[in-house]
């Protein structure tokens, strides 16, 4: 039977990116009445990152952008949402966001690196897979 270790590799800039990501789109869905089956005649958004490295001598970085199509009247709703995540636990986060934690399995062929997604929910007091 192969025995599995999980390792806590630090996250990858395509892994926090995807968790960037992720958030944002949770909080739209969430938060704004942005909706697929409805059509806009335009919008207009403004946002801000702070991105800041645990544990790193990388400066804080300030990502930053500004879109406008259409314009906006002085009717329009203008629609907000702040979120803050942070986690000094790279395996945490990744489970948090549903993407695979590194593991090293023992083969009879000797050791193998894969990823392993483990469910968010609990059963029995046990994290499940």
């Amino acid at each position: 039977m192969a025995k599995e270790v999980s390792l806590n590799e630090p996250l990858s800039g395509a892994e926090i990116k995807e968790i960037i990501i992720q958030r944002i789109t949770e909080a739209l869905n969430r938060n704004c009445t942005l909706t697929d089956d409805i059509a806009y005649p335009g919008f207009w958004m403004k946002f801000q990152i702070d991105l800041k490295y645990t544990r790193s001598t990388t400066e804080k970085s300030l990502v930053w952008g500004e879109n406008q199509q259409g314009t906006v009247g002085p009717d329009d709703q203008v629609e907000g949402f702040t979120e803050e995540y942070s986690t000094d636990s790279p395996n945490t986060a990744r489970q948090d966001h549903d993407m695979g934690v590194p593991v090293l399995v023992q083969t009879p062929e000797g050791p193998k690196r894969r990823k392993v997604k483990f469910q968010k929910g609990k059963q029995d007091g046990k994290q499940t897979r």
